[in-house]
């Protein structure tokens, strides 16, 4: 009985070493831990709605998905090793609805109190480590709500970065990154 489970034991170790197994060289646990540490976030401060193991063009993957009080957060976290696949969080907003301001006949977009388009371009690239102007491809300041947003996207070495920014504080609304 020993050296049958000893050969199982030494079987699920190779499985886990070769990858080429069903099972997942971390646990669902060990992902979720992952992308606290990624997302800068206390576990004590998440709560999880999502940990599952899936397969995504034949990657296994889980799919992480908690939040916060101020956030929700969703994760692909490569089950051999690791990696972060994709990760995306949205600033829940628990400002009230602001009424827009009635439209005049010549509506002139309000620009007072926001922050540049400069500034809201340092803001972007400082996420993008090596990026540079030219990898925005899209970027607009766009008013939803009677907030006014810059939005937008970054596609740089072969990722694509989605971004909103809150154009009054600076604050990242919205990241996406593929």
């Amino acid at each position: 009985m020993k050296k049958i489970s000893a050969v199982l034991t030494g079987f699920a170790a190779a499985c886990v070493l070769a990858s080429g197994c069903a099972y997942a060289a971390l646990s669902e646990n060990d992902a979720a831990d992952i992308a606290l540490k990624h997302s800068g976030v206390a576990a004590s401060d998440a709560v999880f709605t999502k940990k599952k193991l899936d397969s995504d063009d034949g990657i296994r993957q889980f799919e992480i998905e908690f939040r916060t009080n101020t956030a929700e957060y969703e994760y692909d976290v490569a089950a051999d090793d690791g990696r972060i696949l994709k990760f995306s969080y949205e600033l829940i907003d628990k400002r009230p609805v602001q009424t827009p301001a009635p439209q005049s006949a010549n509506p002139q977009p309000a620009k007072q109190g926001i922050i540049s388009r400069d500034e809201a371009v340092q803001l972007i690239l400082s996420r993008v480590p090596g990026a540079q102007r030219q990898h925005i491809v899209e970027f607009d300041l766009d008013t939803d709500d009677g907030i006014q947003k810059y939005e937008g996207e970054v596609i740089y070495q072969g990722r694509e970065y989605d971004f909103e920014i809150d154009a009054r504080t600076g604050e990242f609304l919205e990241w996406d990154a593929f």
